[in-house]
């Protein structure tokens, strides 16, 4: 167990001194505890799941399939499962370098010591093996199912997140806006998946996950910062909490302005413009209370709607899209009615 005074994590129970706590520092890690090690495939599978954090992978799948919807994208269809299953198991191998990176650092807060590596049910090698694994047939599966240009996106994408992102988190606080990157790019997947180039969807979908983004991990951060500084990343709420409630508000109305750009970039239903105010409208409020009162409240408030928020307006995006045929249909059927009133009149004409 440990408690987290002073900025610095104290080890206390069976690894600590008797007479004295031993305190856990990013120079001074505590030692990896060897638990039981996962044996059952029903084990494995679990720690395969906690390694390529399933939840936040899940997201990542649904962020790429709003634009491949978006772009007509055929969802019966063996690209769409390519799509699907290739990002999953690329993000999955993403974030298990992650893990196997930061499996000293997570042991330092409470809310990643639960972690496999931390736990010591998978050794480093397996692990590595695994994620690996899953990096490598998640490219097979998009360049062959999909196109190349997905599957290079992807693999962009699991670069900048390990190789970029990741050791920043421990020399700058900038890492937050260099982590936008892999988590903009799998929109560009869906899109480029659908029609093999990247359109006005994707410039749209993939500008609207950067922004929102900064508001959503920024105050996370805010929530986390204490877990954060002992563990030595810099992250800006540790640094300067007001910098980084005044930075959410900036790009939470940048945002909000981004949604106004539909016509220009999405061929959707001018009701998403009306329905995403509101959302806009309430995203932007609670930003403002967390930018003029930051603290646990406001921040919580700011992270909890921001999850709501981008569920909702991609579920907005999906049930208002118009693809070019539709569009033409659209056109046809008010010829033809245009047409047909001209008739009537004219046969009115006629008659009298």
């Amino acid at each position: 167990a440990k408690n987290i005074e002073n900025g610095k994590a104290t080890c206390i129970g069976e690894d600590a001194a008797k007479d004295a706590p031993q305190v856990c520092t990013v120079e001074n890690p505590p030692p990896i505890v060897r638990g039981a090690t996962a044996t059952s495939y029903g084990e494995l599978i679990d720690v395969y799941l906690k390694l390529g954090k399933i939840r936040l992978t899940s997201l990542v799948v649904f962020t790429t399939f709003v634009p491949y919807y978006m772009c007509g994208g055929p969802v019966l269809s063996m690209t769409f499962v390519a799509l699907m299953a290739g990002t999953a198991l690329q993000g999955m191998g993403a974030n298990g370098f992650n893990q196997v990176i930061e499996r000293r650092v997570d042991a330092l807060m409470p809310r990643t010591r639960r972690r496999p590596l931390v736990l010591g049910v998978v050794t480093v090698p397996h692990a590595l093996a695994a994620v690996s694994s899953a990096a490598v047939v998640g490219s097979i599966v998009l360049y062959f199912g999909t196109n190349p240009l997905a599957c290079y996106l992807g693999l962009a994408s699991l670069i900048t997140y390990v190789c970029l992102y990741t050791p920043l988190k421990r020399i700058h606080w900038s890492n937050t806006w260099v982590g936008t990157i892999p988590g903009a790019l799998p929109p560009l997947m869906g899109a480029a998946a659908a029609t093999g180039y990247l359109g006005v969807n994707a410039v749209f979908c993939g500008g609207l996950l950067a922004l929102w983004q900064i508001p959503h991990f920024l105050s996370l951060s805010y929530l986390c910062k204490n877990e954060y500084g002992s563990a030595g990343f810099q992250m800006l709420p540790s640094i300067n909490p007001q910098k980084a409630a005044d930075l959410s508000y900036d790009h939470t109305l940048l945002l909000c302005l981004w949604c106004t750009t539909v016509p220009i970039f999405v061929n959707c239903g001018w009701w998403f413009l009306v329905e995403s105010a509101l959302l806009n409208l309430l995203f932007l409020q609670r930003a403002k209370v967390y930018k003029d009162k930051p603290n646990t409240a406001s921040a919580r408030a700011l992270f909890r709607y921001s999850v709501i928020y981008l569920a909702v307006l991609l579920g907005l995006l999906m049930l208002h899209r118009r693809l070019p045929e539709d569009i033409k249909r659209e056109k046809e059927k008010a010829l033809e009615a245009k047409k047909a009133r001209q008739a009537k009149k004219a046969l009115e004409a006629q008659k009298a």
